[in-house]
């Protein structure tokens, strides 16, 4: 059987009435080195029949629900291509998207991961015509690697997921999917492949995101799923501190260090915000955690907020 090209990566959880529309846009591409790996993740809606109907272009497993990022992992695993793509299984992707990538990877070989720029639309309307621009990235004219952009990339994941597509290796070498974080998990993902990968930014927009206000996308549980509020920053913070070690040392990153040092102490603040007051116990063991990591600041802030919830409570 031929290795395809590409491998886009889709999981979907009862959003069978957009599948039609994604898996159009993936054929408009216009090529003949493409599949598209479709997990349902516990789906009770009529997914599978809609996949059924694409059986030279569409994979289809099923799996117990498990959430994203087991339906995401899951994809990459049994995807063929040389390329992986990823697809919101209610995004599209925009005409020209392999064909710009095919010649950017020609160009660049030493990129390993490559985005082009996506808009996002709500309920049908074109609400923002550029991710890029939203999150602070000067308009891309000609392909530029991501260290060129200074430090904007560590306060956001400035490539949308679908508008990512990644040479197989690159998660050979950051990894899958984080399955302990239940929110955030595309942003870890993001920062691993931002400090380890060469990250080419493409001119154009070739993705669309859609968001619909069903509150189907919007803290969907996992089943058995018990991670409080605390462990999901912690994850977090964890993430960020191992990011600064990774770097420290290297000049020509002292900034990105520099910023994530803030973002710490910014996450550390939300903290403090966010914990419910049946979460005081979680605060404290975090506060020694800190301690123990050497972040002296963060657990007496912490120890400090522990205290004051004590006394109020």
């Amino acid at each position: 059987m031929k290795i395809p090209r590409f491998s886009v990566i889709v999981p979907s959880y009862n959003r069978a009435r957009f599948l039609p529309e994604m898996i159009e846009s993936v054929r408009a591409q216009n090529s003949s080195s493409v599949e598209i790996v479709v997990i349902d993740d516990g789906s009770t809606d009529n997914t599978a029949e809609i996949c059924a109907r694409h059986p030279d272009l569409v994979t289809y497993r099923y799996q117990e629900n498990m959430g994203i990022s087991a339906a995401r992992n899951a994809a990459i695993r049994l995807a063929r291509g040389e390329l992986i793509s990823f697809l919101d299984s209610d995004d599209m992707f925009l005409p020209g998207k392999f064909a710009m990538e095919e010649d950017a990877f020609a160009r660049f070989p030493e990129a390993e991961v490559v985005s082009a720029d996506s808009e996002k639309w709500l309920e049908g309307k074109l609400v923002c015509p550029s991710w890029f621009q939203e999150r602070g990235v000067p308009e891309i004219k000609e392909p530029q690697f991501l260290s060129e952009h200074d430090t904007v990339w560590v306060d956001t994941k400035i490539c949308g997921t679908s508008a990512m597509t990644a040479r197989r290796e690159v998660f050979e070498k950051v990894g899958l999917f984080d399955l302990r974080f239940h929110r955030n998990e595309d942003l870890e993902l993001w920062y691993r492949i931002a400090t380890q990968c060469r990250v080419l930014l493409l001119p154009g927009t070739f993705s669309r995101v859609r968001r619909f206000d069903d509150g189907s996308r919007v803290g969907r549980p996992v089943p058995g799923a018990t991670q409080s509020t605390i462990e999901a920053y912690q994850r977090m913070l964890w993430h960020y501190r191992a990011v600064e070690v990774s770097i420290a040392g290297k000049k020509l990153l002292r900034p990105v260090a520099e910023r994530f040092e803030r973002l710490r102490g910014n996450l550390v603040r939300g903290i403090v915000q966010h914990a419910p007051a049946t979460e005081n116990r979680e605060v404290l063991r975090l506060a020694s955690s800190e301690a123990r990591r050497g972040a002296l600041g963060d657990a007496l802030f912490l120890f400090g907020s522990w205290l004051r919830r004590g006394i109020c409570g």
